[in-house]
């Protein structure tokens, strides 16, 4: 019982210490470009000085390789809502 507990606790340390490398990060202040890789964006919406706005059927487009396991963090905001 005691070596199962050992094991459960060094699985527990083994995985809270792992974590997923920042590659890219796009800010959209003026700017296409991460700030922490090389990468940069391509749209064909409009870049204001802190936000990229555009309409139906457009958006962003990443170039570049990501690997198989990647996660996507995105902060919205609408201007409106409908057809």
């Amino acid at each position: 019982m005691k070596f199962h507990s050992l094991i459960a606790a060094a699985l527990l340390c083994a995985a809270s210490s792992s974590h997923a490398a920042l590659i890219h990060q796009f800010d959209l202040n003026g700017s296409l470009n991460s700030s922490v890789g090389s990468a940069t964006l391509q749209g064909n919406g409009e870049l204001t000085a802190n936000a990229y706005v555009f309409d139906a059927n457009e958006g962003l487009r990443l170039d570049a390789q990501l690997g198989g396991v990647y996660t996507i963090d995105m902060v919205f905001h609408f201007d409106s809502f409908g057809n």
